[in-house]
């Protein structure tokens, strides 16, 4: 065998390799194996998390709901009385700061009032919007869309 003939520095080389590259091709397969490990966690870490946020909105949905059902029956807000609706919108985001803010909308979608900025907020019509077309047509509660909002130029959930 020719591979061991030569000078002994090529045979200390030789035996070097040979000795170490065992140890070598287990610390590789054991960081592929910890990788492969590792994203396997990650991905259930990533999962249980996605799940409980997902739990979050739909309390933070189902209490809007609610909320919203309360407030559509107070008369003051019914009957679109302006001065009051904005009291009484202001109030329940003083109450509520989990919101930006609560605007009250008539049938074509101009605000009637806000619980914030009420007379900038008077000059935008939210008629063409996905959740107030939904409204309209089911007559209930409609979910938004994630977008930047144009009164506060913040991202907000509307």
């Amino acid at each position: 065998m020719k591979l061991f003939h030569g000078s002994i520095r090529k045979k200390l080389v030789i035996l070097v390799l040979l000795a170490t590259t065992p140890v070598f091709i287990i610390l590789l397969a054991t960081g592929l194996i910890n990788r492969q490990y590792a994203l396997q966690e990650t991905e259930k870490d990533t999962a249980l998390f996605l799940k409980g946020f997902a739990e979050v909105q739909r309390r933070i949905t189902g209490s809007t709901r609610t909320l919203l059902r309360t407030v559509a029956s107070i008369p003051d807000i019914s009957d679109a009385k302006v001065e009051q609706s904005r009291v009484i919108l202001s109030t329940l985001l003083e109450a509520n700061p989990i919101y930006t803010n609560v605007i009250l909308v008539n049938i074509e979608g101009d605000v009637v009032a806000a619980g914030r900025n009420h007379e900038n907020a008077k000059r935008f019509n939210f008629g063409d919007r996905k959740q107030f077309k939904e409204a309209i047509v089911s007559r209930g509660f409609a979910t938004g869309e994630f977008v930047v909002g144009a009164p506060s130029a913040a991202w907000c959930f509307l």
